[in-house]
């Protein structure tokens, strides 16, 4: 990605690299889980990694924006969505209002991702697709999906732009009440299946399985 992202760079063509911070879909893997009893998974204590996602709609818009506002060619783009960034803790408190349920939790300490880790590069090796997904899984859990400030090296709400119409927590309360099933499709990395695959089984379920070029990033 680096390098493809360099070549277009050098390419001589105008283009534009769209930074999305998150989607809608990758935070709502627990949806049903909850839904059918499971506690809301956290990692450590739900307030480190914090969100700003960006709805598809609105991101396909950000990205059409892109063919003609000249602001945005020859540009690396970060963009979330509208709305305050939000935490695990969060987006569970949310979802148990809006199902109406008394809140539970289960957390997972962050040093249990250091020897699941430690056991892919051992068992699985360091540079196999096992330990690799191990690494992004860690990441989701404990970073947080906003711009990093380059002065401070800490992520920064007001430095992550915000673009579009639909926030995080009213697509959540638009997909509690009309059902999420068609949302939750083909979402197979990171700990969004970690806490889909722990919510299942908290629930006794089952686990189922020039014009600018522009690169989604």
């Amino acid at each position: 990605k680096i390098l493809s992202e360099a070549e277009l760079r050098d390419s001589g063509m105008t283009y534009s690299i769209v930074r999305p911070t998150a989607f809608f879909k990758s935070l709502l893997g627990q949806l049903e889980g909850v839904r059918n009893g499971a506690p809301f998974m956290l990692f450590g204590d739900g307030k480190q990694a914090k969100a700003k996602p960006i709805c598809e709609a609105d991101l396909a818009a950000f990205m059409a924006d892109c063919f003609w506002d000249p602001a945005k060619h020859n540009a690396e783009l970060p963009v979330g969505g509208p709305g305050r960034a939000t935490t695990f803790l969060d987006r569970g408190e949310a979802l148990f209002k809006l199902l109406g349920r008394e809140p539970k939790y289960f957390s997972i300490p962050y040093w249990v991702f250091g020897v699941i880790q430690g056991c892919l590069d051992f068992f699985a090796g360091r540079d196999s697709d096992a330990a690799e997904l191990g690494r992004i899984g860690r990441y989701y859990a404990e970073e947080s999906m906003l711009v990093l400030d380059p002065e401070t090296g800490l992520y920064n709400e007001e430095m992550t732009p915000s673009y579009g119409k639909t926030s995080f927590l009213d697509y959540l309360a638009k997909v509690v009440v009309e059902g999420g099933q068609n949302e939750l499709k083909n979402q197979q990395i990171g700990t969004w299946q970690l806490s889909k695959s722990m919510s299942s089984w908290f629930a006794g379920e089952a686990d189922s399985a020039d014009q600018p070029a522009m690169v989604d990033a």
